[in-house]
């Protein structure tokens, strides 16, 4: 192993030494005043990151009931496996904030074109749907518009237990501060009384993961004029575009946003006008006083605009890895030596992109840094 591998591999193992620093607050055998100590850090933390206890719930896989239980230290079952889980959460939660982002939302091309449906939704109170790959700033893009209308507007995201009507309208009614007991129907009887006439915005991520059935819960919602965005990857298209089955829905639909065509992922020719520049891509991943050769811009460039691969999220973790390889901030950093880091976190996802052919992106070439 060479001894820039070795040092990427020493970086990695520092990262996951990170990781565990709260799994770890929690000793073997822990005392009934360790406990109190955790549950209590439980909840100084859900204060700073500004989480309810529905959404942590929500985020990591329990009951809104069971992390109650274990934060009060009532819970029936094995407390301390589920505080294990919970401080564990909390690793993997603030490992995804570690790299250092930029002030307010960068604002790129793409970005610009997902404001666009969420504004013309709005203004027109349909449903807007928007379509990109894993890392192409989806979340980011809601997450922002969220915070630019609340508390006029509700932001849910949809996973494996909330895919049905029920956990629809389940994660709609916390968001709304109703106590999510009852049936199904009188939730979402509850839900129509506080939203009729209110034109609030729901943002709805991860899009693609919902049933077709559960997208009759947000067609009820928009026939009291709530505007509705729903973002995912492309399959979202194959929730909504059925009209033999799901006309109901495409007939609300108001603007439709795919950025694999923007970008020209899904044609057979010709170079597409990409969605970031290079500097884009460097702001956003937060390199911040790191120097790159114009290879290593290239580079960063193409897999950014790389569908399935995790795109900026992966430049995101690329950077990251190298800039932990000692003296790095000394000389500028080349498509090397991140060749050498995306080897070693992905195999596979690397010799696959180093076969495609990315030639219809048109990269912008700039000087060394």
């Amino acid at each position: 192993m060479s001894q820039s591998d070795q040092n990427i591999m020493d970086g990695l193992a520092q990262a996951a030494r990170v990781k565990g620093r709260y799994a770890r607050m929690l000793p073997e055998k822990p005392t009934k005043e360790e406990m109190k100590s955790a549950a209590a850090f439980v909840r100084d933390w859900c204060d700073r990151s500004k989480l309810s206890l529905g959404q942590l719930a929500n985020k990591s896989g329990m009951s809104r009931s069971v992390v109650s239980q274990v934060i009060n230290l009532n819970y029936a079952g094995d407390i301390e496996s589920k505080m294990r889980e919970l401080l564990a959460f909390i690793d993997n939660y603030e490992i995804a904030k570690d790299v250092i982002r930029p002030d307010g939302l960068v604002e790129t091309r793409g970005v610009k074109l997902m404001w666009s449906v969420i504004q013309q939704t709005m203004a027109t109170r349909t449903i807007g749907v928007i379509s990109a790959p894993a890392g192409f700033s989806k979340s980011v893009v809601l997450k922002a518009a969220h915070e630019k209308t609340r508390p006029g507007s509700l932001l849910i995201e949809i996973d494996e237990k909330h895919k049905t009507p029920t956990g629809v309208i389940r994660l709609i009614a916390d968001q709304l501060s109703i106590a999510v007991a009852g049936s199904s129907a009188r939730l979402l009887e509850l839900i129509r009384r506080k939203l009729n006439d209110s034109h609030r915005l729901i943002l709805v991520d991860q899009a693609h993961e919902m049933r077709r059935d559960a997208l009759n819960v947000l067609r009820t919602i928009n026939d009291m004029e709530c505007p509705i965005v729903l973002a995912g990857t492309k399959t979202v298209h194959s929730v909504i575009d059925d009209i033999a089955e799901g006309s109901q829905i495409y007939s609300r639909i108001g603007m439709v946003l795919s950025l694999e065509e923007e970008i020209g992922l899904n044609d057979g020719g010709g170079a597409a006008e990409p969605i970031f520049t290079v500097d884009q891509v460097l702001k956003i991943c937060a390199a911040g006083e790191l120097r790159f050769a114009a290879d290593a811009h290239e580079f960063l460039h193409r897999l950014a605009h790389a569908p399935g691969l995790g795109a900026l999220r992966t430049c995101k973790l690329l950077i990251r890895v190298v800039a932990q390889i000692p003296g790095v901030r000394e000389r500028p950093i080349t498509a090397s030596m991140l060749t050498r880091a995306f080897r070693q976190l992905k195999g596979a996802g690397y010799h696959g992109f180093a076969a495609r052919s990315m030639d219809k992106v048109k990269v912008e070439q700039k000087a060394t840094a």
